[in-house]
């Protein structure tokens, strides 16, 4: 639980594009996977973007992922999409988790799954 206090703890100096570079992560390494950017998720928690998005860059993630580490890096670093524009729509919605009374993010244009943080459902 810990370790998902972090994630908890890093979404809430999150915007919303923020947000959704985190719920992309955790899409793609899982919840725990996420946990492991430990750099990462304090230089966010201190709103510190610039630290955040070079402790994505210098990942093992970031070297087997490199356009999506980039990109990603980007948004987090900006707050913003425009890395995207172009690219493809990062359209999203927020509803229920099934397993539970908790709040999810899907990707509908990029993933077409969600993550729940909270049971680390994958949906």
């Amino acid at each position: 639980m810990q370790t998902r206090e972090s994630i908890h703890n890093a979404l809430s100096h999150c915007n919303e594009a923020r947000t959704d570079v985190l719920l992309s992560m955790a899409y793609q390494l899982g919840v725990e996977g996420v946990a492991q950017f430990k750099n990462m998720l304090s230089a966010i928690a201190k709103e510190n973007f610039d630290e955040a998005a070079n402790a994505m860059l210098s990942s093992l993630w970031a070297r087997q992922t490199p356009g999506r580490a980039r990109r990603h890096a980007e948004v987090m670093r900006r707050g913003t999409y425009d890395v995207y524009r172009g690219c493809y729509e990062m359209a999203h919605f927020f509803s229920r988790c099934p397993a539970g009374n908790h709040h999810f993010a899907a990707f509908a244009a990029i993933h077409h799954a969600a993550v729940c943080f909270t049971c680390a459902t994958v949906i």
